[in-house]
């Protein structure tokens, strides 16, 4: 993946299964990574999104994400979760935790990765700040909680 650092050198069928963590505009990088990754029929490479907005009128792209989840229903399991949910509202509520990880994510262990985009606090929370110069950074936040490492995270 590339963009106006380099961040992320993927090869297709690296990783058996790859979460993605987004919150607001950090959906971005997120759809590259999966359009990548879908579009290429050589990859069978397992994607789980979860993106976190405030309402459910914040989510960016949506009717992107959800034909990508109906075209490859068996490599993109697709959840929202919003802090200001409608009373009918039928998906996660609230910010990323512990829970909506271990349901929606794939564990910690070889051929599994987690990436995280989003706004600072959300990134502090999830996976520990990005440290300085775009470099990584510790893992901190749930995910170091959860058992992940430097080897199951990266962040955008």
């Amino acid at each position: 993946m590339i963009g106006p650092v380099p961040k992320f050198a993927y090869e297709p069928n690296k990783y058996k299964h790859i979460g993605l963590i987004a919150g607001g505009t950090g959906i971005t990088p997120m759809i590259q990574v999966a359009r990548k990754i879908l579009e290429n029929p050589e990859d069978k490479t397992k994607l789980s999104l979860l993106f976190a907005n405030v309402t459910e009128d914040d989510i960016l792209a949506r009717d992107v994400l959800e034909a990508m989840a109906t075209k490859y229903p068996d490599r993109l399991n697709l959840y929202y979760t919003v802090d200001k949910p409608v009373a009918d509202w039928k998906h996660y509520k609230g910010y990323v935790n512990e829970k909506m990880i271990k349901e929606t994510m794939p564990l910690p262990g070889e051929g599994n990765i987690i990436m995280v985009c989003g706004p600072p606090p959300m990134l502090e929370s999830v996976s520990g700040p990005k440290g300085p110069k775009f470099t990584q950074g510790e893992v901190g936040g749930t995910l170091k909680k959860m058992g992940y490492t430097k080897d199951h995270v990266f962040k955008f």
